[in-house]
């Protein structure tokens, strides 16, 4: 699996503009993949995580070609310079999925989106988890904090900050919805989208409060409804809605 010199043929048809349907269509896939991974990665599924991966490769190869032409390249340089960047962590990445090290993986893949959020942040955040990439990410940081086993007797300020920017972040994007240009052909229902965004918040804000009461040991327990919760609705914009912790 390679991704290299892909991930230029994304970021020069967003420059260019001007997006069809089945452009539009195959991020949406790509996004898919890129949701299954994610998931795969997270909760230790080496066979879903290999196969999220091909589907990944496969349809940004797919975008390969299909663009219009880049602006000029005095331009480009910035963009280029981050998209590099995310080339080699993408490949990386992919090569650790390939040795079944997860763990290597994961931070890789971080790695990567988030060079190419620097490259094109428009492009990134035309998709919903794009948009709610910093949430997710920040999340992710206390999700693993609070997996700890000595998180009882870990500093609280600092586990408490990390849970503090993650609702900060969320209030920023609590009021995006998914773009219904960029999901005209495969639309998110709506209602379902309403009932897992609303699920976030309500247990984002209760585990919030328990913050606030400085029970570290029950922060732990509070902090896996929130994981599940935001697992539900990202992976709303995955190919196997329904998975969760």
């Amino acid at each position: 699996m390679r991704l290299l010199l892909l991930l230029p043929a994304l970021l020069l048809m967003v420059l260019a503009g001007g997006c069809t349907p089945d452009q539009l269509d195959l991020s949406r896939e790509a996004e898919m993949a890129y949701v299954d991974l994610l998931f795969a990665l997270h909760h230790d599924q080496k066979e879903e995580a290999a196969i999220a991966a091909d589907n990944l490769d496969f349809f940004l190869r797919q975008m390969h070609g299909k663009w219009p032409r880049p602006l000029k390249m005095e331009q480009l340089d910035n963009h280029l310079f981050h998209i590099g960047r995310a080339e080699w962590a993408y490949d990386d990445a992919l090569e650790s999925v390939e040795k079944g090290d997860l763990a290597l993986a994961r931070v890789q893949l971080d790695r990567a989106t988030y060079e190419f959020s620097a490259a094109a942040p428009a492009a990134f955040h035309e998709l919903y988890i794009g948009e709610m990439y910093a949430f997710v990410t920040t999340w992710l940081e206390v999700e693993q904090a609070a997996g700890d086993q000595e998180l009882c007797s870990l500093n609280w300020d600092q586990f408490s900050q990390y849970a503090h920017d993650a609702k900060s972040l969320w209030k920023q994007d609590r009021y995006n919805r998914p773009d219904s240009r960029a999901y005209a052909m495969r639309p998110i229902d709506e209602a379902t989208f309403d009932k897992a965004h609303q699920g976030v918040q309500l247990e984002l804000d209760a585990f919030i409060d328990i913050l606030k009461s400085g029970d570290q040991c029950h922060a732990r327990e509070k902090a896996t409804a929130v994981s599940a919760a935001v697992w539900e609705l990202v992976n709303l914009f995955g190919s196997r809605e329904g998975n969760a912790l």
